[in-house]
């Protein structure tokens, strides 16, 4: 959600992001909406706003962050709260200001539930973004208490994606047609209540470098209980061909900061079925 402001204003409004905190990974920001209760300590968020006095002039801004329950729509209990007169300086063009609460103990301060931040300055709500706790057991590669990965393979779509009884899952894609490569991921599911799912489709190029991210929530209701097999995809790309360089990759797909499935593929000169699920 993003602020408006009735006057003229100082700054222009970014970003708002949550992500979780520990003094074991300090600086290190993972953003994402959907967390367990028993990895949890802090819960942070990162508001995000540009400078419009940029080389001009210092300013002092307000900032109130403040969190609360939200249910069935509405805001309840009041989680925690900050207020702190920010100097802007005159070399800060994107200013970046943090906030979180929480405990040392994981699982002992934020309890299953759906959640949202708020960000004021100088007493004006200039954005908001919701987070999501569920309560079921911290994820590791190792161990993963929400769902088992049976398959993760790779096809083109266009923008918005096409139906899984038209997908042509291939190892190499064609540089002159190729658009968004997709990643599907199949896995069983473990529990027998609804929950919600939040994966990252991540790409790298040969060297590592990052080439593109995208994430999907959906929510998980099962209806014959555990083992039922759910599907999400996700890609990255662009709506015409061209975006693509002939190279190697590797997709990874995450989940709570755990990598759940990942898969190579190539930009070759035309396309190549894959035969076989991860390889």
């Amino acid at each position: 959600m993003f602020g408006k402001s009735k006057k003229t204003s100082k700054y222009k409004f970014s970003s708002l992001k949550p992500y979780s905190w520990s003094k074991v990974l300090g600086s290190n920001k993972k953003f994402r909406k959907v967390y367990d209760r028993w990895e949890l300590n802090y819960m942070s968020v990162e508001l995000a706003f540009y400078n419009k006095q940029f080389d001009e002039a210092e300013w002092t801004a307000n900032i109130r962050i403040v969190a609360f329950t939200l249910e069935n729509g509405k805001k309840t209990t009041q989680h925690c709260e900050d207020k702190k007169e920010v100097l802007i300086e005159t070399d800060k063009n994107l200013v970046i200001h943090d906030y979180g609460c929480g405990d040392e103990k994981k699982g002992a301060y934020w309890k299953a539930g759906h959640y949202i931040w708020e960000a004021y300055i100088d007493d004006e709500l200039v954005g908001t973004t919701e987070f999501y706790v569920e309560d079921v057991g911290a994820v590791s590669e190792a161990l993963n208490p929400y769902f088992e990965a049976l398959s993760l393979r790779t096809y083109e779509a266009p923008s918005g994606d096409i139906d899984v009884d038209k997908r042509f899952y291939v190892k190499e894609f064609d540089i002159k047609e190729t658009r968004y490569i997709m990643g599907e991921l199949r896995f069983s599911n473990k529990l027998s209540e609804e929950w919600l799912c939040e994966l990252f489709f991540n790409i790298y190029d040969d060297t590592g470098q990052l080439i593109g991210t995208s994430d999907m929530m959906m929510l998980i209701t099962p209806e014959s209980g555990k083992g039922e097999t759910f599907t999400i995809s996700a890609g990255w790309g662009s709506s015409n061909p061209g975006s693509w360089l002939e190279d190697h990759y590797t997709m990874e797909v995450v989940f709570m900061d755990a990598v759940v499935g990942i898969i190579p593929f190539k930009i070759g000169k035309e396309f190549k079925e894959r035969l076989s699920d991860f390889e």
